[in-house]
Parts: C-alpha cells; sequence; structure tokens
C-alpha cells in the first residue's frame, strides 16, 4: 500500500533539510554489487544508482519533528527510524528499479539485520518540485507518483514478515534541475535505544 501526504512539510523546513545536507553530501551506493547497466543508447555503461546522499543526526529538532509525523501516520515509533537520509539527484541522476528491505541471499544480510531487523517500510519526503522527471515509480504496482514539495509518501516493504514485491520501485531520471528527496527507512524493531 502506498500513502500520500500532501504539505507534510513546510516549505522552510524542506529548505532546511537541503540546506544542512548541502555541505554533507557523499556520493551514494548501493549495498552488495556495484551495479551497472549498459544503455543501448548512448552505447555505455551507466551506474544503477547515481546520486549524492548525506546522513543527518537524529537529535535535531527538524528530525524529531519528521519522526512524530511518521509515527502519527504510519504506526510505527521513532526507535523504529533510521536516520533521514537526503538525497540529491542532478540532471540524470536516477535509482534503478529496486527494494529497500534485505533479502536473506545477501551475504550482508546478518550483519545489516542484526540492529533492527529489516525494514518494513520506507518514507520518503519530496524536497524540491522545480525539476523536471525523477518520478517514483512502482510498476507492480503500475503507479507513479509525481514529484511535490513537502509531499510524504509512504509504502510497505514487508508484509506479515515476508518481502513484499509490490515495494519495488525506482527514481526516474531527472531532466532538467535538481531533485532533493528525504527518506527515512523504518526497521522491525528498535533500530536506536531512545
Amino acid at each position: 500500500m502506498i500513502l500520500e501526504y500532501h504539505k507534510a512539510l513546510s516549505e522552510k523546513d524542506c529548505q532546511l533539510l537541503i540546506e544542512t545536507a548541502e555541505p554533507l553530501f557523499e556520493r551514494a551506493g548501493t549495498l552488495g554489487e556495484n551495479y551497472e547497466t549498459f544503455d543501448e543508447e548512448t552505447q555505455t555503461m551507466k551506474k544503477y544508482r547515481t546520486a549524492e546522499n548525506a546522513f543527518l543526526p537524529r537529535e535535531s529538532r527538524i528530525s524529531k519533528r519528521i519522526f512524530n509525523f511518521i509515527y502519527d501516520v504510519a504506526d510505527c515509533l521513532p526507535s523504529q527510524m533510521e536516520n533521514i537520509t537526503v538525497i540529491k539527484y542532478n540532471v540524470g541522476g536516477e535509482y534503478k528499479i529496486h527494494h529497500d528491505s534485505f533479502f536473506e541471499t545477501e551475504e550482508y544480510y546478518a550483519d545489516i539485520t542484526a540492529n533492527g531487523g529489516n525494514r518494513i517500510k520506507t518514507a520518503l519526503i519530496y524536497l524540491n518540485d522545480d525539476f523536471t522527471g525523477g518520478e517514483t515509480t512502482f510498476p507492480y504496482l503500475e503507479t507513479i507518483i509525481k514529484p511535490e514539495k513537502g509531499k510524504l509518501v509512504i509504502w510497505d516493504n514487508m508484509l506479515e514478515g515476508k518481502i513484499y514485491q509490490e515495494g519495488h520501485h525506482a527514481g526516474l531520471p531527472v531532466k532538467t534541475g535538481i531533485k532533493y528527496i528525504a527518506v527515512i527507512f523504518i526497521r522491525e524493531k528498535d533500530f536506536v535505544k531512545l
């Protein structure tokens, strides 16, 4: 299930998250293999994920406000939430189809789930909308989410202890401008002790 909350975050808070993250951005990666794909059109190898990310401290007022809002609408505790990750996509930036949960067949599974278990939900907030492209698509659900500044989108990654295949999604390529989002992953159990 996908839930959308329009104007969940104010313009001021969206800008604050961007400004806080800007000096902290580093190239974003993926767990496991370093995936690349062959682009037929350009005849070049293309990264599976082309973005930068910054991890924000959970003790800030803005983090606590966001955690509390998600707590109110998603039936999960702030202690289950990972730190807010702000992600920046420049022109051409994208994240091809992927799933936010961890698969038991991956070698990192035991280590990554030792703290809080698996990721059962994802909360995504669009921090701006002055770009083109960059929609979030859920191909198994035939759904495309249009970016809108301050919009919060929450979806399930697991249902009844099993990976929810319909949670596969992609961040489509940005065509013009820069896209900023904030992502909060929600674990099965306490991720941090509060």
